[in-house]
Order: C-alpha cells, then sequence, then structure tokens
C-alpha cells in the first residue's frame, strides 16, 4: 500500500499495542516502523534491474526480517525511554506486530509480498489496489480524533479501535467484492464455451467497484472491465491479447528472464519491437483502453539481445499524462465504473 496508508496503519497498531502505557509516543514509534520495511527502495538504485525488482517486498516484507528487526528497535526504543520501565518483551510485540501488519497488508495487493523469504513464493490477494480512499481516508480520521484524547480516556482506545475494525471490514468486503466478479465472469465464459486456464481479477485505480479482469487461454489473454453496478444480464465484452511467448524462448534459460517472469505471477505478454522485446505485465494493466491497441501498459520492460548471447534489461515507465489528458481518462474510468 501507499505510504500515508502504511503510517496510519502502524500509528494505530502502535496506540494499540502500547498507547495506553506511553501516550501519543505510541503513535509517533509505530508510523516510524511502520515505514521501516519500505526502505528496501534504497537499496533498489545499486541493484541491477530485475534484482532490484525482486527485492522490493522481500526481505524486508518477511518474518525472517520482523523477527530480526524488532529485538533491535526494542532495544533502542527501551534505552530511549528507560524511565518509562516498560518490559523488554512489550517493546518486541510492539515492533513485530506493526512490521508483520505492513506486510500483511501488502499482501492484498497485486504486487504482494515475500513473506515467507528465502522462499520465493509472493502472496497477493490482488483485492484491493495500492491506494485506496475508501480504506485510508476514514482510518486518518480516526487516527487524528484518538490524538485529542489522553492515554487514560477510555475513547481514546475505543476510537483508534473503530478506526481498525472500519478498515478490517472494509477489507473483508473487497475479497467478497473480488468473489462476485469472479464468479460473474466465470459464469458468462461457461456460457460462452471458453475453454480457459485461470481468472485473476484485481480492482481499478483508487476504488472496488470496478474490477478488470484477465483471462489465460493457451495462446492468449482475454481482458475486460466489470464493475459491481453492471446489470447482472449486461453482456461481457472480452478484448484479446496474443501471448507471443514463442519470443522469448531463445532466452528461457537466463535466470534475471527467469525471475522476471516469475515477477509477472505468469501474466504477461511479448511485443516484437524489433531490436528489442517488450514484456507487458498484465497485472497493473493499461493507461487508456484495454487491448494491444490500447493504451501503454504500466508495468514494461525491454529485452535487448547481444552480440554474445546475452540479453540485457531495461524497466520502461510509461508517459506520465498532463493534467489536461489525465482528467479525460479518469472521467471514463468513473463512468465505466458507475456503468455508463
Amino acid at each position: 500500500m501507499d505510504s500515508l496508508t502504511q503510517i496510519v496503519l502502524g500509528a494505530a497498531v502502535g496506540e494499540a499495542v502500547l498507547g495506553k502505557k506511553i501516550g501519543n509516543r505510541a503513535f509517533v514509534w509505530g508510523a516510524i516502523a511502520g515505514t521501516i520495511p519500505d526502505l528496501d527502495v534504497i537499496t533498489r538504485p545499486f541493484l541491477p534491474m530485475v534484482q532490484g525488482l525482486s527485492w522490493h517486498r522481500g526481505f524486508s516484507h518477511s518474518l525472517i526480517f520482523f523477527i530480526l528487526s524488532s529485538p533491535i528497535l526494542a532495544w533502542l526504543a527501551s534505552k530511549i525511554h528507560a524511565k518509562r520501565a516498560i518490559p523488554f518483551q512489550q517493546w518486541f510485540w510492539f515492533f513485530f506486530m506493526i512490521t508483520f501488519t505492513h506486510a500483511l497488508l501488502d499482501c492484498f495487493t497485486s504486487w504482494g509480498t515475500q513473506l515467507f523469504w528465502p522462499h520465493p513464493w509472493r502472496v497477493h490477494f490482488n483485492n484491493i489496489f495500492v491506494a485506496d480512499p475508501l480504506y485510508t481516508v476514514p482510518f486518518l480520521i480516526t487516527v487524528l480524533l484518538t490524538l485529542f484524547f489522553k492515554r487514560s480516556n477510555p475513547w481514546r482506545r475505543r476510537i483508534n479501535n473503530a478506526g481498525i475494525i472500519i478498515s478490517s471490514v472494509y477489507m473483508l468486503l473487497t475479497i467478497a467484492f473480488k468473489g462476485m466478479i469472479f464468479f460473474e465472469l466465470r459464469e458468462d465464459l461457461q456460457a460462452k464455451g471458453i475453454n480457459y486456464i485461470q481468472v485473476a481479477t484485481r480492482p481499478a485505480p483508487l476504488n472496488t467497484v470496478l474490477w478488470i479482469a484477465n483471462v489465460e487461454l493457451e495462446d492468449e489473454y482475454l481482458l475486460t472491465y466489470r464493475s459491481l453496478l453492471d446489470d447482472e444480464a449486461d453482456s461481457i465484452s472480452w478484448v484479446s491479447v496474443k501471448k507471443n511467448w514463442h519470443l522469448l524462448e531463445p532466452y528461457r534459460d537466463n535466470e534475471d528472464l527467469q525471475l522476471l517472469l516469475h515477477l509477472t505471477q505468469g501474466f504477461y505478454v511479448a511485443q516484437d519491437l524489433g531490436e528489442v522485446i517488450q514484456i507487458n505485465d498484465l497485472r497493473f494493466g493499461q493507461q487508456g483502453d484495454l487491448g494491444e491497441d490500447g493504451g501503454d501498459f504500466v508495468f514494461k520492460y525491454h529485452i535487448t539481445p547481444q552480440e554474445d548471447g546475452s540479453i540485457t534489461f531495461e524497466q520502461i515507465d510509461p508517459p506520465r499524462p498532463s493534467m489536461e489528458e489525465a482528467a479525460p481518462m479518469m472521467k471514463e474510468l468513473y463512468k465505466r465504473m458507475l456503468s455508463e
């Protein structure tokens, strides 16, 4: 999730664990600890491109990291707040819960986390966008309201707990929404006699009303939007994108390529651009219409064959639309969300 959400979650968890004993310091420590796992981005400029991608939400989001870092943070906090006489094990539990819930929240996004590092498997539920105002804003309000009450006031804990409960209930609702969309799509595929390998759904940006689906077939993917507000009788229109995986066959033994394809969780297509091969990660969609003739893919990578038979990798950032260009794109997304 985005940094603000992780700060809010860390502050709320910190208050829940030690707020009664250290007051607003629990918010401060919680907010700081809530950002620590994401400091892995600092190392990315010093790593090869593919390794840098793999490192993100890897070790720093793992149970091993939480177990190793929590005693260090607990020792530091206990020295700074020596007069508070808070047992070391409470400080350990405080930091472990904050860093663990950080990674747990990231598990609900599309990128996922390597929670069980060094195992390469990433936990990803794909039920919430990386930034979702309906999750963050109510949570932020309850955290700010809590600051107006003294630590001895029972309303402080009640309001903080309310924020944790509201955000958790919303997260459960997004899982239910995902299930509803999945079953609607599966019924449509079955009705049309389409034999598929797997179906993946994820919310469109900044909401959980409009969802994007990727359906894997033998040689292609089918893409579509589906809104919770669509009428059940509405026909689902699928857009086809060819896999073109044969373009990558000469380089399948390359370890970096294997790692990059693993990170896409199998949802990728290849394009022959002449001197380079472009890999498009389908999980994060496109800027504009879906399909091969639609907008730029958000996550795309160039593979360039070298004379010695090796290949190099480059991540290509999509063009950043101006405010004039972004406004109509968001308007169209909003209209589709409302099933217009």
